[in-house]
């Protein structure tokens, strides 16, 4: 069978994409996310933060559905819960906040797991596994595993990160310039940034005049301007909105003109809620087979301890999802197949 190319098709919904926002500390971008979460998708059970390492910064923010996971083997926990169990919670977006602290969590991960490996004993991601960068490469893919199953589960994403300025001096110069970056290292930014189709950097600009502040007003920066470092997959998107007491409708409002911009056809906003509709469902069928997946190493050991004392049964429930070994049950078929065999326990 020839591959089926088929053109690109601009997508509508809010968790189709890859959401990076950056700001300083308290500025409100996990408030963000709990707006962005009710007006996007009418409940605020549609969307999970996950509280990493050391930043607890959802408990003065009522409604919000988060969870804290303070070390590596905490988020693949909860990441086996809301991956393997999807079907138990209402989820369309998951927040990881912040990739800081997953970044500096993944580090511990990887030393420790350089150690259980080697048994050799190394305190830094430098040492890790013999040096020569294979310490930050097992990291960058501990992070990008974690990624790729978030999605591939059918979940939207949104990253949380710090910012910093940072002066920066191009070859030659003898000055430089400020810019306001993410707070981690360029490396480890880039495995956030490069993902994201929208990277959002929450600012507050001040007017001063001789030293004293006039006035200041906080925005969310979509395009750099040679100071805020933003960007965005959508050409025609807006540089920068106001980020007030509407800071979710002004998102989602620049994020969906950019998306209609994109698309060549005439659109309303009829359209783009039957494209967001459509988009949600297939993402959920898409994710069964992946999540399916997940469990056949458990439904192989459940397999093992039934089949010497009930073989026939077993070839009978088999014979239910029209296969006569294991091998041949679709992938998502296989949870309800575990079920099955754990009755004859």
């Amino acid at each position: 069978m020839g591959i089926n190319f088929a053109p690109n098709k601009v997508q509508a919904d809010f968790g189709s994409y890859i959401h990076y926002w950056r700001g300083v500390p308290k500025v409100g971008k996990t408030t963000l996310f709990r707006d962005v979460v009710k007006e996007e998708y009418g409940s605020l059970d549609k969307g999970l933060l996950l509280s990493l390492g050391q930043e607890i910064g959802y408990k003065a923010i009522s409604g919000l559905y988060a969870f804290h996971s303070p070390d590596w083997k905490g988020l693949m926990d909860v990441l086996a819960e809301v991956i393997k169990n999807k079907g138990d919670n209402d989820f369309k977006v998951i927040a990881f906040d912040t990739v800081d602290e997953l970044v500096k969590m993944a580090v511990q991960e990887t030393i420790e797991a350089s150690n259980r490996t080697t048994g050799k004993v190394v305190r830094s991601i430098n040492e890790a596994f013999g040096g020569y960068g294979k310490g930050n490469e097992y990291l960058i893919n501990l992070i990008d595993t974690v990624i790729y199953k978030v999605k591939q589960a059918g979940y939207g994403l949104v990253f949380i990160g710090h910012t910093k300025e940072k002066t920066i001096t191009e070859k030659g110069a003898s000055e430089g310039y400020q810019r306001l970056v993410s707070n981690m290292a360029h490396r480890m930014d880039e495995v956030f940034a490069n993902k994201a189709d929208i990277i959002a950097t929450l600012f507050t600009e001040r007017v001063v005049v001789n030293g004293q502040v006039k006035s200041s007003e906080r925005y969310i920066f979509f395009r750099d301007d040679g100071f805020v470092e933003s960007g965005s997959r959508f050409a025609n998107m807006i540089d920068k909105v106001p980020f007030g007491d509407s800071g979710a409708k002004a998102y989602l409002k620049a994020f969906r003109e950019g998306v209609i911009a994109s698309i060549p056809d005439d659109i309303d906003e009829a359209d783009l809620e039957k494209m967001r509709q459509e988009e949600r469902e297939q993402r959920e069928e898409n994710a069964k087979d992946f999540i399916g997946e997940e469990y056949r190493d458990d439904v192989l050991d459940v397999l093992k301890n039934v089949y010497a004392k009930n073989a026939n049964k077993v070839k009978e429930i088999l014979a239910e999802f029209d296969a006569s070994k294991f091998e041949e049950v679709e992938a998502k078929n296989l949870p309800l197949l575990k079920e099955k065999l754990e009755e004859l326990k």
